[in-house]
């Protein structure tokens, strides 16, 4: 584990990374835990074409062996 440099300037914070630390380009997500500040990569955005296209990898029988094969229950009418 390296350590990293805070530099502030003005209302602006920049964090020099340690070389051996690489994070993509663009941003990341930020948030604080107890004492720790957590950057992580922020997550590509999912288009609806991409959403269909995951659905439809999914397999046939994902669900298989998990249907309820009970009858409906009887209940007394109001």
């Amino acid at each position: 584990m390296g350590r990293a440099l805070v530099v502030k300037s003005d209302k602006k914070t920049t964090v020099v990374m340690p070389d051996e630390i690489t994070l993509p380009e663009g941003q990341v997500d930020v948030r604080v835990v107890g004492n720790d500040v957590v950057l992580s990569p922020t997550p590509e955005k999912l288009d609806i074409d991409r959403f269909i296209q995951l659905l439809q990898e999914l397999p046939d029988d994902m669900f298989e062996g998990i249907k309820d094969e009970r009858p409906p229950e009887t209940r007394e009418e109001f």
